[in-house]
């Protein structure tokens, strides 16, 4: 008979060791499956395990939506010697009040580590894509369902998986760092749940 809190204590220690490797793909895609079982299959048991402590710590915060942003991914982590952060596409140039309002806004995110929890950080946006708002968990479930196996699912129901398409898109028009920006979004928040206090004290 299967115990649920040995098997919350192993996904965690086997994030925890994915994530101090190399950030391949093949390494992301299995973080991707690890968070999955933790934070989107079995999330009512996590919380239950780790209870008040379940707090993350973390950089990203969803953008307040300004009518002319195109893109925009919150990405927050480190990667290959180098850091990647927010960044926001625009459709347009932006007037000066306009530039002023986001600069503060970062300024903000840059300098202060937010604590949530995970219900909360769960539903953050990763991207904004045209009209599309997609949150963390989507990222973590696009990645796990879709593009875990060698031979990647490219099946897409036209109603139920539009976050997908949308997913796909982005994969096939913008390079983070040289490598592909979904990849970089689990990245950051597997570091985010990696680095936050309850995690460390397993």
């Amino acid at each position: 008979m299967w115990n649920i809190e040995n098997l919350i204590i192993e996904k965690c220690q086997i994030l925890k060791k994915l994530n101090k490797n190399n950030y391949s793909e093949k390494n992301l895609r299995e973080i991707s499956v690890v968070l999955r079982f933790l934070f989107v299959d079995h999330l009512p048991n996590t919380i239950k395990y780790f209870g008040n402590k379940m707090i993350i710590s973390t950089k990203t915060l969803s953008p307040k939506k300004n009518s002319k942003t195109s893109f925009f991914q919150s990405a927050w982590g480190n990667i290959d010697w180098s850091s990647v952060m927010n960044f926001q596409i625009f459709d347009w140039v932006l007037n000066k009040n306009e530039m002023n309002e986001i600069f503060e806004e970062w300024k903000k995110i840059i300098s202060e580590w937010n604590k949530v929890k995970i219900s909360k950080f769960l539903l953050q946006t990763s991207f904004i894509s045209g009209n599309f708002d997609i949150k963390k968990q989507d990222i973590i479930k696009f990645i796990a369902n879709k593009l875990w196996w060698v031979h990647f699912d490219t099946n897409r129901n036209q109603k139920r998986d539009w976050k997908y398409k949308e997913l796909d898109t982005i994969m096939e028009s913008i390079i983070v760092l040289d490598k592909n920006p979904i990849y970089v979004e689990i990245m950051s928040i597997s570091q985010d749940i990696c680095n936050s206090d309850f995690f460390n004290k397993l």
